[in-house]
């Protein structure tokens, strides 16, 4: 006769040692997976140190004392902007490029404010300056330039890039557009306009972009490479035409551009459908 509850401890001891046997092995590739993550950066790069600290606010919360004026306030006269608004992206996803951009300050050493811009766009001409009886001359003005115009798409590439204000007070971090030949030509109107009152028309190699956030430090010096480090992704600066067929664009970062809009100061705003 067989004893069974001296089998069922037998069974029960075997299973203990097999399991011992299992979280001793767990423990060894434990061991084995840190060592070669130690001795093998490429394996498990590890983040490098923050040397600074980066605080993001929303524009609306930001101190005034951030923002300096790009031409000078002139009693009877409204700074004016002229721009496509861009709504194409979720806010979350332009948040986790402005985290790429706080990180890699951080990297740096900087400690401050970024502020995250509210008012996503791509703009057409510098910051300029107009009396304010001029302003609805102006306005129809670039309506009539603009009415034979048609909506375009644009290709935006969303890796991220610095840009730096001609003062260098301010550098904005913001993903590139490629230019295409709608968007140039609305670009020549929008100039003509400009050039009709006297101001000055937008670059004349312009880097179109899409403003996502700012600081106020001047940041050309950054080693642009230093993006790859962050998020894998790489920017050359090609700002060639890209084609006006719609069957280009294969991938979800286009922007519809169908309107302008130009802004005067922060009470008046100014909408041009195409």
């Amino acid at each position: 006769l067989i004893d069974s509850s001296s089998e069922s401890g037998e069974e029960k001891s075997d299973s203990k040692r097999k399991q011992g046997q299992k979280e001793e092995n767990a423990d060894s590739k434990c061991t084995n997976r840190r060592q070669r993550t130690e001795s093998s950066p490429d394996q498990c790069r590890a983040k490098k140190p923050k040397k600074g600290s980066i605080t993001i606010v929303p524009a609306n919360k930001a101190p005034p004392s951030l923002f300096k004026r790009s031409i000078p306030h002139q009693q009877g006269h409204w700074a004016g902007h002229i721009m496509i608004p861009v709504k194409s992206f979720s806010p979350s996803f332009i948040r986790s490029s402005i985290r790429i951009f706080q990180r890699r300050l951080e990297l740096h050493g900087y400690s401050g404010i970024v502020v995250e811009h509210d008012d996503i766009h791509i703009s057409l001409s510098k910051h300029f300056s107009l009396q304010a009886s001029n302003l609805e001359s102006f306005v129809q003005q670039l309506k009539r330039r603009l009415e034979k115009e048609r909506p375009t798409k644009l290709l935006v590439d969303t890796s991220g890039n610095i840009l730096v204000n001609d003062e260098r007070t301010r550098s904005f971090w913001g993903w590139s557009v490629q230019p295409n030949t709608g968007l140039r030509r609305i670009l020549s109107d929008v100039d003509s306009v400009l050039q009709q009152y006297n101001q000055p028309p937008y670059y004349e190699n312009p880097i179109f972009h899409v403003s996502l956030a700012s600081t106020a430090e001047d940041l050309s010096h950054l080693d642009q490479s230093t993006t790859e480090d962050l998020d894998g992704s790489d920017s050359d600066g090609d700002s060639t035409d890209t084609s006006d067929d719609d069957d280009f664009y294969t991938n979800d970062n286009t922007i519809v551009v169908d309107r302008i809009l130009c802004k005067f100061g922060n009470k008046k705003t100014y909408e041009i459908v195409l």
